[in-house]
Parts: C-alpha cells; structure tokens; sequence
C-alpha cells in the first residue's frame, strides 16, 4: 500500500483580477505560495485535491487542476482578501 502525505498551497486576492460571473475563473499555479511562504512554479503531481474557498471546502467538481493552474469551473466573482486554499494528496 503506497504512503500518502499532504501539501498545502494558498492565495489570497490582493489586487484586482478580470473575472466574469458565469465564466470559468483560472489562477495560474505561480499565484500560490506554500506552507513557509515561498512561491510555487507548479502544482505537484498528487492524487487528490481539496479546495478551499473562503474556508469552506467545495464540492467535487468546482474546481479542475493542471500543473500550471487552478480553474474554479462556472464562474466565481470573489472579493479582495478571499482565500483560496488547496489541499493535495500525494502518493509517494
């Protein structure tokens, strides 16, 4: 049975960012910083994700996951300050 272990990676809105209720909102990977605070260049391989938004966890399917971004599908107009938080599971 293979070992798991989880990352975590965070963004706050701190500028204004285009977003369209209704669209697909897409965050690039480099938008997200780590538990100690340092950027990250892409998201790891991982098994499964969680997704956070404003502190509450979203329903499977809200949000898809590439290496280089998140997209949050459907559309979502949040305000400055809204965290988004990821969570990933990671079989190694």
């Amino acid at each position: 049975m293979p070992s798991s272990r989880c990352r975590r990676v965070f963004f706050i809105i701190n500028v204004p960012f285009h977003q369209t209720a209704g669209a697909d909102l897409t965050i690039p990977a480099t938008a997200f910083v780590d538990d100690n605070g340092d950027a990250i260049t892409a998201f790891p391989n991982h098994a499964y994700f969680s997704l956070f938004i404003n502190g509450m966890i979203q329903q499977n399917g809200v949000g898809t996951l590439a290496s280089d971004e998140l997209t949050i599908v459907g559309g979502a107009v949040l305000d400055l300050g809204n965290p988004i938080f990821v969570e990933l599971g990671i079989n190694f």
